[in-house]
């Protein structure tokens, strides 16, 4: 019997076929579909098919397609979760909450419309989750804040994330830098050789005896109810006897860095992020809520 090759319809593959099975159905050899078998006359003119529409490299073609898209919507969907995640506990943060700023390529204050104006060096970075504030330490720099005046407060919660940027220093030009900083005779909330601090600026403060000593990040919180201050660090309360100062608000605030007349001054040396301000002293479970959910 004679033999002769034709392409299969369905794989596009080349198969051999003895000329008695002309006009008869076989299955393909290769691909296992269901095919007849042409004419020999006819197959010998026949063009191997490019793509056949139902061939198993074009349905492998699809599947890997498939998968990457799949896994670029995977990347994109964790990439997009991991900059809102600390955003989305926003909604779980307890009430009182005045201003939030979250550094997320603006100074703008999501919650109470004080926004803030980038100075000097200061820019954005790698925050706690997203983007955060970046300080170089250097005088000059800081997010200015004007005086608003729903943080004109007597008691409050200041809480952020912070990171600081060298363990040597807190800010190139002082032994403090500000977290955040009204002028003279405000409140101001930072680190004192590593160590928190409560102060009634440029009159007297309160300072915890431990504090940060890395460079990693860290929740701090300060409250002040009356005569209580109480620092948290990473959800862990501190207290400190007391200290019942009466603040005074002639002056702006800015966050990472003190206002002066002319410019800046203490700024601090590294990162802050998602830095809110709360017009009440929240409760340890409060503070220890807020660490748990963001961090």
């Amino acid at each position: 019997m004679a033999e002769f090759k034709f392409f299969c319809p369905q794989c596009g593959q080349q198969i051999q076929c003895d000329t008695s099975y002309s006009g008869t159905q076989i299955d393909c050899p290769i691909c296992k579909q269901a095919i007849v078998v042409p004419q020999a006359s006819r197959a010998a003119s026949a063009v191997r098919p490019s793509f056949p529409a139902k061939s198993p490299i074009l349905r492998n073609v699809l599947i890997i397609a498939a998968v990457l898209l799949l896994a670029g919507l995977v990347i994109v969907g964790w990439y997009g979760y991991s900059k809102i995640k600390m955003h989305i506990a926003r909604g779980h943060l307890p009430p009182g909450l005045v201003s939030l700023w979250s550094g997320e390529g603006t100074a703008n204050d999501s919650v109470g419309g004080n926004n803030g104006t980038m100075t000097g060096s200061a820019k954005f970075g790698s925050g706690k989750v997203g983007q955060g504030f970046v300080f170089d330490g250097d005088n000059g720099s800081g997010v200015l804040l004007g005086n608003p005046a729903s943080l004109q407060l007597q008691d409050f919660t200041i809480e952020a994330w912070i990171k600081r940027g060298s363990i040597s220093m807190v800010s190139q030009n002082a032994p403090n830098g500000e977290i955040f900083s009204y002028q003279l005779d405000g409140y101001a909330f930072g680190l004192w050789d590593g160590r928190l601090f409560l102060s009634k600026m440029g009159v007297g403060n309160v300072t915890l005896r431990t504090g940060i000593s890395d460079t990693n990040w860290h929740h701090v919180a300060v409250t002040k109810s009356g005569s209580k201050v109480i620092f948290y660090i990473d959800g862990t309360a501190h207290n400190v006897e007391p200290y019942a100062p009466t603040f005074d608000f002639a002056t702006p605030a800015a966050i990472g860095t003190a206002p002066t007349d002319d410019g800046t001054q203490t700024t601090f040396l590294g990162s802050i992020d998602e830095i809110g301000i709360f017009n009440r002293a929240l409760s340890a479970s409060e503070i220890r809520a807020i660490y748990t959910q963001q961090k």
